[in-house]
């Protein structure tokens, strides 16, 4: 695995990556984190049309979404405040991780 340090504005886009790389390889990031009435996701260019998926801490299913473009918005004001899990993936990627909703 990859560690890639990402720096996020206070609007919660992304500002620069550790060494100014764009992303690349099999990546993706969920941000802002934490988060409130919606979330942004971004792909590597290479990833095509993975799905987002997101879940409650006892792993509900809540939404899911196609990522088609290399950055997806995704509404998430109808969510009460707490921890969520998220998966995206496609048949070549696989990510997943923790969204926190303040």
């Amino acid at each position: 695995h990859e560690v890639i340090i990402f720096s996020v504005s206070p609007e919660g886009v992304v500002t620069g990556t550790s060494g100014n790389q764009p992303l690349q390889g099999k990546q993706a990031i969920v941000y802002p984190n934490p988060g409130d009435g919606k979330l942004m996701v971004e792909t590597g260019s290479h990833i095509k049309q993975a799905e987002f998926s997101l879940f409650d801490i006892n792993g509900h299913l809540l939404l899911t979404s196609i990522l088609s473009n290399k950055i997806t918005e995704i509404n998430t004001e109808q969510l009460p405040s707490g921890v969520y899990i998220f998966n995206i993936g496609n048949e070549n990627f696989r990510e997943s991780g923790k969204w926190i909703k303040q």
